[in-house]
């Protein structure tokens, strides 16, 4: 009871035809009586240098994680870049185009 929902970005669907329907939530936002809010990452700006030292601590004590995906060769791009709206990586998707 009296939860919170963030919710932000909507990149699978930035590209849809047609408004995605997605299920219905109503009744269970309503009976246990949920807060849910949307942001978008530049509401925090202000934010930014403190979060830059505080989340590079917890990446160097192993505190906070990451997955990355990498796709390897310029020739792979388009389908990389098609992989972001699609949802077929995981975590940060990244794409090597030549060894260095």
């Amino acid at each position: 009871v009296k939860g919170r929902v963030a919710v932000c970005g909507c990149i699978s669907s930035y590209n849809d035809a047609q408004v995605s329907m997605g299920p219905r939530l109503q009744s269970s936002i309503v009976a246990k009586r949920l807060r849910v809010e949307g942001f978008l990452i530049t509401d925090f700006a202000a934010h930014y240098p403190e979060a830059r030292q505080q989340l590079s601590e917890w990446l160097q004590t192993g505190r906070l994680r990451y997955d990355e995906s990498l796709v390897e060769g310029f020739e792979q791009l388009p389908s990389a870049l098609v992989s972001l709206f699609t949802g077929d990586h995981i975590g940060k998707l990244n794409v090597k185009v030549a060894s260095s």
